[in-house]
């Protein structure tokens, strides 16, 4: 599996993906249309395959999302209730938080945290979210300390026949409401997987 971590203040993609005419076409793809506000967080090296041979996961309290003011806390509360006002089926779970990656003795290595769907709208995909930037700049030196930076997972699919899959998001999501996507979510800490 092939792993390129793309972040945004919106929203994390994590494209996994063995077949690399694809993965460069979406990464040409994603190239070409990064607004100002995405950043390329991680990709792999060296075409290097990641699997469970190579991959650290360090999950600690220390890479959770920073707390703000109680002012900008409720500001977060607020947005979240004009969404579930709007919205009744969102639901606030639980989340991996990224803090970052990167390669260290041929591992890749994701450190974790954990945060929820609410503070996920509330930061990431707040009207404020610039604001919130600059501020875990000014306080931490690290423009996400305050943003939740919730984990997403993805894959790019290619059938048999050569095509490749996407879906049309819910009108109930949180986020990209009705928007075609590639298959993918939100990993739930709570959820084991074997």
């Amino acid at each position: 599996m092939r792993i390129e971590h793309f972040r945004c203040h919106q929203t994390h993609v994590a494209a996994a993906c063995q077949n690399e005419r694809i993965l460069s076409a979406k990464r040409k793809m994603m190239h070409a249309h990064l607004d100002k506000d995405v950043e390329i967080m991680f990709s792999v090296q060296n075409k290097q395959i990641v699997g469970r041979n190579n991959l650290r996961v360090v999950l600690s309290p220390s890479y959770n999302r920073k707390a703000m003011s109680n002012c900008l806390e409720n500001n977060i509360n607020t947005t979240w209730e004009d969404r579930m006002s709007k919205n009744p089926k969102l639901w606030n779970g639980t989340k991996f938080r990224i803090d970052r990656a990167y390669e260290e003795d041929g591992f890749v290595v994701f450190e974790l945290g954990i945060t929820c769907y609410k503070d996920f709208i509330g930061t990431n995909w707040s009207p404020n979210a610039k604001n919130i930037l600059q501020l875990g700049m000014k306080n931490f030196g690290n423009s996400h300390a305050h943003m939740s930076d919730a984990l997403g997972v993805g894959a790019i699919v290619k059938t048999k026949d050569d095509k490749v899959i996407f879906l049309k998001r819910s009108e109930h999501c949180g986020e990209a409401v009705g928007l075609f996507d590639h298959p993918g979510g939100h990993p739930e800490p709570h959820v084991r997987i074997c």
